[in-house]
């Protein structure tokens, strides 16, 4: 079983709170952070698991990891306006892949 204080050394017990209260146990978070997020990228997390539907092993077998951060910020940004994200046909493509694999 993981321990919170182990996982990453920037892990604050404010970090640790907001993966805690989006309902991530101390060993997911450090699956996401070992994967090769920022122990601050909670809700990028929440955006690969909740909307991509993505394990974080699945993450990595589709794209890098910057690809999908600049698609969070454009899904972020079209949460506030009409913005359309360009990215929209990566998240239809992570769909059909999760979908015919399963």
């Amino acid at each position: 079983m993981t321990e919170w204080k182990v996982i990453h050394p920037e892990l604050t017990n404010e970090l640790q709170r907001e993966w805690y209260n989006h309902k991530f146990t101390a060993e997911q978070a450090k699956e996401w952070i070992d994967i090769g997020l920022k122990p601050a990228e909670c809700l990028f997390a929440v955006y690969l698991q909740n909307i991509l539907a993505c394990s974080p092993e699945e993450t990595l077998n589709f794209v890098d990891l910057e690809t999908l951060r600049v698609q969070h910020q454009e899904y972020l940004q079209s949460r506030d306006t009409n913005y359309v994200p360009r990215s929209k046909y990566l998240v239809v493509l992570i769909w059909l892949i999760k979908n015919k694999m399963s």
